[in-house]
């Protein structure tokens, strides 16, 4: 399993940004060269 933590903390992470102003959810960075699939059926919509 995949726990995807953000951090406020400038020491340990950034609140995540909007790549467009139309954008309705916000990007996910995944510091490695692979890619991180996220299959649909795992997907969780915090408010």
């Amino acid at each position: 399993s995949i726990e995807i933590k953000v951090y406020l903390d400038k020491q340990k992470g950034k609140e995540p940004e909007k790549a467009h102003n139309i954008d309705t959810g916000f990007d996910l960075r995944f510091p490695e060269d692979k890619s991180l699939e996220v299959k649909p059926e795992k997907i969780a919509f915090i408010d």
